[in-house]
């Protein structure tokens, strides 16, 4: 692969980037850690929140700690409600009000501070030295250390304020502006243009930034000091009324105390008013109620800072030690603001024997100097700013140095003796030791021993302090259920051991297999009535106090029962239904809990609820047919595991009809439909078996009554089965059917066929049968009802012949109470009746010229024919085999024909034959036909001789 040119100007340019980088970071460095080699001019001390600086050759802000370092070149700035003050190593202070921002510049005897925006306050002590100059902008601010002054603004435009001394401002084009005391310059740079303003009221106290402190009271009484010149005095022309206003904002829009006051019209002296402030940042001035004559506002501050609350060495500790003074640690309260402590000891209370002082910035020294003897000591804390009281040191301690001859062993303090540890938590967590340190000690040694004889050690672990903590891997090998002793031994600063302290014993074991719950099982059910035969039952290998705990919720909150238990049972109690939750608990011996089981939840419950029959439903008429099934059914009962049933009839004693004491399913069915009709009354109650979830459980009984009545279908009574009737008599008696029907009040369909054909009845209800309804051609019904026995009798007429099925189709409230078979009927054909015996004319009789010549009729007879009621008589024409007179209807036995010219030459046939009628258009029955001849004789008939036309007479 060949290395191009672009490739190597890429490199090149990376590997420049890379070093102008390094560069630049090693000069972060350097700027941030510069050791000696910048000088130090003070370091600053946090008033309110932090502040921030950009060091010289740097251009990162970092966030600086409390009574930091700050030194020449620092940029420093606040942020919103921040306040910081920089103490100069010559006791001058400035103080940096919020979002301002300062900048160092300090070489030589030439001391010069960049102001370039907020608000800062310069002052110092009284001893200060040397002169301060403050550039803002073009112009420059000279100030003595011992003034104070306040400046405020940015480079564009600023106001110095002189409350003590007086300052000089040199602008651009060199002029000289002296501000005075008690008064006011602001000057805008851009223009050069400037006001000067003499305070007409001079605020004297508190002064302008001050921090006022008390350490004993929450609330304290300021006194306001404050005086009025003499411009002011000259415009009091009579006493004036002044408002002194104090607000916890420069604007004043909310002041929390507006005191009125009178003032003299000649008042020159100095004024004072006491006023009760809480702690905080507070503004005041005093003004007129107009506002023609104001003072400057006056910002301060009051903190309540109580003295330290001193910690170690307790009080009227002894301490001893065998050689050489031990090194004694004081240390006490961090007190907030403080920026340094003063620390006093003596040898008696008033502090007068032997007072030694010592400064630290710290809440806490050490001392190695101290013999042996009482020794009492209290701690100053030094606070910035002025107090509203002689300030006072914490209370006194005192402690006790002695000296011995003998190394007594250390106290062992934990673990304590006889301690149960858990084999998981020890491979887990490790095991920590501790024990009250030794005066002198440089050394202990902590030793684990497998049995009392302390020359066989486990294990060996040295530490300089008091107290050690085994690892997980320390203990590897020795974590196992087994018995455990440890002692501790001290050396001293010339090398000796002392002797080891009484061994304590550690009882270890396994937490899986240690504790276990075994009975009643999570989630198990409990039945109320058996609460007090209920065994809790657990196993435990160890000898650590146990507790029973019973609770009414899982976190054991609202305990029920915790009782101490010494074998590995307890009977239960009388439980209020519910949802419990039980665990065993062990206790170390500091009482600590040791072990426990994980919350186990019982149910109590009282009996079952009582099952209700939903069917047959209760109150209400059931009704069945004969022989039909019913399931019985009733609401299922929740932690039921089977249910018993018992039948009675209402009414009556002895054993049941029927009982199930084992029916898994809230049903079960009966033949109710072959039990007679009436009430019944069932006794419910459910059950459920002892298992490994639940107790036995016992149901509440239930008894439900309800009615039955069976329903009956039809019974075909008559005619038998495949019964044959003669024709004339069902056509003229009727054919007689009857069934018994119990249910009078349903709908009754007699369904008859005919040769396989529907024959339309109209349905019956109930007993109320219409009489001589028409069913189909000449047939009719007559109907009647016994009500006593429900048969229902019918009797059918006029059938004609044929092969009959019939049935009784019936409904009641949805039931088909049909009859449950067919039966069959058959009706004979009707015969004919005999022919009757004709009588006149005979057979083959002739009539000839000389009977009809005298004859005025013909007269038909024959003889009356048994079981008819009328002929039809037909006369024919043999050679036309043409009737005559058609079929003529007779109701006697002759017939009269008296219109002869109906006869003519030829031979006839007459015909007659019976008939049963019962009305005139009725016929019941046919007859045979009985056929007789007879023959007219007479001569041909010719045709007469005509005349000619012309030969008769007139034409």
């Amino acid at each position: 692969m060949r290395f191009s040119r672009s490739d190597f100007l890429v490199s090149l340019g990376a590997a420049l980037a890379v070093f102008c980088l390094g560069f630049a970071y090693y000069g972060e460095i350097q700027a941030s850690s510069r050791g000696d080699e910048t000088a130090r001019v003070g370091h600053i001390v946090f008033r309110r929140r932090t502040a921030t600086r950009r060091p010289a050759r740097s251009l990162r802000w970092e966030r600086l700690n409390n009574h930091a370092l700050i030194y020449q070149g620092d940029t420093l700035r606040t942020a919103g409600q921040s306040e910081a003050g920089i103490i100069f190593d010559d006791g001058t202070t400035l103080d940096l009000l919020e979002h301002s921002l300062v900048a160092l510049d300090f070489q030589g005897m030439i001391r010069e501070i960049d102001f370039l925006e907020g608000t800062i306050y310069v002052g110092g002590d009284l001893q200060g030295s040397g002169l301060r100059s403050i550039r803002v902008g073009s112009a420059r601010i000279s100030a003595d250390s011992a003034e104070a002054v306040t400046i405020s603004g940015d480079a564009g435009e600023f106001s110095v304020d002189v409350a003590q001394g007086e300052a000089e401002i040199v602008t651009d084009q060199g002029k000289t502006i002296v501000v005075s005391e008690h008064s006011t310059y602001t000057l805008d740079t851009t223009t050069g243009e400037g006001r000067h303003r003499l305070h007409q009221v001079v605020p004297l106290w508190p002064r302008q930034n001050s921090r006022l402190i008390h350490q004993y009271q929450e609330e304290a009484i300021i006194p306001f000091r404050f005086s009025l010149a003499e411009e002011a005095v000259e415009l009091l022309e009579e006493d004036r009324k002044f408002l002194l206003e104090i607000a916890s904002s420069a604007d004043f829009s909310s002041p929390l105390v507006e005191h009125h006051l009178m003032i003299p019209a000649d008042a020159r002296e100095v004024r004072s008013v006491s006023l009760p402030l809480g702690p905080g940042q507070w503004y005041w001035r005093l003004r007129t109620p107009s506002g023609d004559i104001s003072s400057p506002v006056r910002r301060f501050a009051w903190h309540h800072l109580p003295p330290p609350r001193l910690l170690s060495p307790a009080d009227n500790e002894d301490r001893s030690y065998r050689a050489g003074a031990p090194r004694v640690r004081f240390s006490w309260q961090e007190s907030p603001g403080a920026t340094a402590y003063l620390l006093e000891i003596s040898q008696d209370r008033e502090f007068s024997t032997g007072l030694r002082r010592f400064r630290t910035a710290l809440p806490g020294l050490t001392l190695d100097e101290l013999h042996q003897g009482s020794w009492y000591w209290r701690v100053h804390a030094v606070f910035p700013g002025e107090y509203l009281h002689p300030p006072e040191p914490s209370r006194e301690r005192s402690f006790h140095l002695s000296a011995r001859d003998d190394m007594e062993p250390v106290d062992l303090r934990q673990p304590a003796e006889g301690t149960f540890l858990e084999v998981l938590r020890l491979a887990e967590e490790g095991l920590s030791f501790s024990w009250l340190p030794r005066e002198g000690a440089r050394r202990y040694e902590l030793i684990l021993l497998g049995s009392p004889d302390p020359g066989q050690p486990l294990a060996k672990v040295q530490t300089e302090q008091p107290f050690l903590v085994l690892d997980p891997s320390a203990l590897k090998g020795l974590a196992e259920e087994r018995r455990l002793l440890w002692t501790v031994r001290w050396k001293d600063s010339e090398g000796s051991w002392s002797e080891v302290s009484p061994p304590r014993s550690l009882e270890i074991v396994d937490g899986r297999f240690a504790l276990r719950a075994l009975f009643p099982p999570d989630g198990y059910t409990l039945a109320r009535s058996l609460g007090t035969e209920a065994r809790f039952t657990w196993s435990r290998n160890f000898s650590a106090p146990t507790s029973v705990q019973i609770s009414r919720d899982d976190d054991f909150s609202d305990p029920f029962l915790e009782e101490r238990v010494q074998g590995e049972s307890i009977f239960g109690r009388v439980w209020p239904p519910g949802t419990y939750h039980w665990r065993l608990r062990t206790y170390n011996v500091d009482g600590s809990v040791f072990l426990e089981t994980p919350p186990r939840e019982l149910r109590v419950v009282p009996p079952l609820d009582p099952p209700r029959l939903e069917y047959p439903a209760p109150g209400q008429e059931h009704l069945l047919l004969e022989g039909d099934l019913t399931k019985l059914r009733w609401t299922p009962v929740e932690g039921a595991g089977f249910y018993r049933m018992q039948l009675f009839r209402e009414g009556q004693s002895g054993d049941p009809l029927f009982e199930e004491r084992f029916l898994p399913d809230p049903s079960f069915e009966i033949p109710l439909g072959s039990l007679p009709s009436g009430t019944y009354r069932i006794v419910l109650q459910a059950f459920a078996l002892e298992s490994e979830k639940n107790s036995r459980l016992i149901g509440y009984r239930s008894t439900g009554t309800f009615s039955s009545r069976r329903l009956f279908p039809a019974e075909l009574q008559e005619p038998p089965d495949q019964s044959s009737f003669p024709g004339l008599k069902a056509l003229r008696q009727g054919v007689d059917l009857s069934w018994i029907s119990r249910e009078m009040s349903g709908t009754i369909d007699l369904e008859l066929f005919r040769d396989g054909q529907r024959v339309e009845v109209p349905e019956f209800s109930g007993g109320d049968l219409s009489l001589g309804i028409h069913v189909e051609n000449h047939a009719s019904i007559h109907a009647a009802t016994d009500p006593d026995t429900g048969e229902t009798r019918v009797t059918l007429k006029r059938l004609p012949q044929g092969e009959y099925r019939w049935q009784i189709r019936s409904r009641y409230r949805g039931f088909d109470l049909s009859s449950r078979e067919t039966r069959g009927f058959s009706v004979a054909p009707i015969p004919l009746l005999d022919p009757p015996v004709l009588e006149a004319p005979s057979r083959e009789t002739v009539l000839g010229v000389s009977y009809l010549s005298r004859a005025e009729d013909l007269r038909f007879s024959w003889q009356p024919l048994a079981g008819a009621n009328r002929y039809i008589f037909r006369l024919i024409c043999e050679e036309s085999r043409r009737s005559l007179l058609g079929d003529l209807l007779l109701e006697e036995p002759e017939f009269l024909l008296k219109d002869l010219s109906l006869l003519d030459r030829g031979t006839f046939r007459w015909e007659v034959r019976g008939q049963l009628r019962e009305e005139p258009q009725v016929v019941i029955q046919e007859g045979a036909s009985a056929t007789s001849r007879f023959r007219v004789d007479l001569p041909d008939l010719r045709a007469p001789q005509l005349f000619l036309q012309d030969a008769l007479y007139g034409y």
